[in-house]
């Protein structure tokens, strides 16, 4: 019997400790939220009382000016990043194309098709120094000066390639698509009709092989840093040469040392881009009175031929800038027409 009285005694007493706690519980509870409520209400009055008095502005924090940073002055030309000569990227289509017309007896001209500075003489001397050391070819360079007919007279004595470059003059087909300056290479001596010669059309440099030519001209940076400047040319092989050039020569290959040159390079036709590099090297790299430009325009009202002084500080600088071939007088036929105007 006690041991039920005392089962009950200690059921009542836990239950009257539950019952205080809850309570207690309870208290903090509504204590809290009256709190949460009257400081709620506070901040409701302060917001009422700031939209109705009419002299209340919002807080404001005091912007910090622009910074202007002043386009990357170009330091003197440090050639010794360059390469002895123009590396060869890609092309390998085109080269394989031309090996199965020299085989073929049944094909005697083709004409290589390509924008101006598209890539044409530089295909034309690569494939030259191929054939010299491939096959037992005599491989001769021709001038624009030379007689079509004594050409294919020495041909009809002996097997030979003739390399002609800015063809259009010499077989008087400068009607349409001059722009584009069609050359001619003939092959062997057999004729063909005109209609028959096959045409190689050369394409821009897809993505990869700019950046590749990018690279083994000096020019570092990431691809996404590079990207922007090889969409910007669209795979124009000289344009992109004479940009890394600039970028290597002048700007010790960073890229990011030329950021803020990127407008040169934004998206526009080749022409317009080429005079912005230009007028950047006319500002910037050469301003005048710099004695490089009375020999470009000398070297632009004449054709490839002696320069006064090859191996002077102008000459050899317009050589690490890529505006004249390596040991060279010769300035690209476009470049060449360009300052002319």
């Amino acid at each position: 019997m006690m041991d039920d009285v005392s089962l009950l005694v200690s059921l009542a007493a836990l239950f009257l400790v539950a019952v205080i706690f809850l309570w207690s519980r309870r208290r903090r509870l509504l204590a809290e939220q009256q709190k949460l409520v009257q400081q709620a209400q506070e901040m409701s009055g302060r917001r009422r009382a700031a939209a109705a008095s009419p002299t209340s502005e919002p807080e404001t924090v005091p912007l910090l000016p622009e910074p202007t940073v002043p386009p990357p002055a170009p330091r003197q030309a440090d050639g010794s990043r360059l390469p002895n000569s123009l590396p060869w990227v890609g092309r390998q289509k085109a080269l394989s194309q031309l090996a199965l017309w020299l085989a073929d007896p049944q094909v005697a001209v083709v004409r290589l098709l390509a924008p101006a500075g598209g890539g044409k003489s530089r295909l034309l001397q690569h494939w030259g120094e191929q054939m010299t050391t491939t096959h037992a070819l005599t491989v001769r360079h021709c001038q624009q000066s030379e007689s079509l007919s004594e050409l294919l007279s020495t041909l009809a004595q002996q097997p030979a390639v003739f390399l002609m470059d800015e063809a259009d003059g010499m077989i008087a087909t400068q009607a349409e698509g001059g722009d584009w300056q069609n050359r001619l290479l003939v092959l062997s001596v057999s004729q063909t009709k005109e209609d028959a010669v096959p045409v190689l059309t050369l394409e821009p440099f897809r993505e990869n092989e700019a950046m590749q030519l990018l690279h083994e001209l000096g020019v570092r940076g990431k691809f996404a840093d590079l990207r922007p400047l090889v969409k910007g040319l669209r795979g124009h092989p000289l344009l992109l040469t004479l940009f890394a050039r600039m970028i290597s020569v002048y700007y010790q290959g960073n890229l990011a040392n030329s950021a803020q040159l990127a407008p040169l390079w934004e998206a526009a036709p080749p022409e317009q881009q080429l005079q912005r590099l230009l007028q950047h090297y006319a500002s910037a790299i050469w301003p005048a009175p710099a004695s490089h430009w009375p020999l470009l325009q000398t070297l632009a009202r004449q054709e490839a031929g002696a320069v006064p002084d090859a191996e002077s500080p102008e000459s050899v600088e317009l050589q690490q800038a890529g505006w004249l071939q390596p040991h060279s007088s010769a300035l690209h036929p476009w470049v060449r027409h360009h300052l002319r105007e």
